[in-house]
């Protein structure tokens, strides 16, 4: 082999590197709670991938309805309403229902739409380089750049807004 090929199979290694890592570190902090780090793998998986491709989205879509309620950022009470709830000592005459989102911060949400935006844009690039045939590889690697930063941030409020939820239980 010349120097080129085993240069560029170890710079192909060394780019699975954080993938590796993100994959290890979510799998094992978050095993208790399957669906949510089912989710982050797979989030991490695609969004720390070598390749991006439209199909990889379809996976992470899937699992996050289950993926959310562990979230809590749609529904959820604080009380002797046990439903849902974490388990914990709370008097049972205790019936506050919390009215907005557990967890959802404008942080949050934010991070959501952002992550959308930066899919919508990643696949607009993508489809006038698959199907336009135009030349957009700087325009691509911009919208790439940007979509691992949505990813990343996405990430990091879903795990706080995790985390704000597990504390009002």
């Amino acid at each position: 082999f010349s120097y080129a090929v085993q240069g560029g199979r170890l710079l192909g290694l060394l780019a699975l590197l954080p993938q590796l890592f993100v994959l290890i570190a979510v799998g094992v902090k978050y095993a208790r709670d399957l669906p949510l780090c089912l989710f982050l793998q797979t989030l991490g998986f695609v969004a720390f991938n070598k390749v991006c491709t439209a199909q990889y989205f379809v996976w992470y879509f899937c699992m996050m309805p289950v993926a959310m309620p562990g979230i809590g950022l749609l529904h959820a009470t604080r009380s002797g309403d046990r439903s849902g709830s974490i388990g914990t000592n709370r008097d049972e005459t205790q019936r506050e229902v919390i009215s907005k989102p557990m967890g959802s911060s404008r942080h949050t949400w934010a991070s959501v739409v952002g992550w959308q935006l930066a899919q919508i844009q990643w696949l607009l690039v993508a489809f006038f380089l698959e199907f336009c045939g135009s030349g957009v590889f700087l325009h691509l690697w911009a919208a790439s750049v940007v979509f691992l930063g949505a990813n990343a941030w996405l990430m990091v409020e879903l795990l706080r807004a995790r985390s704000s939820a597990i504390e009002l239980y």
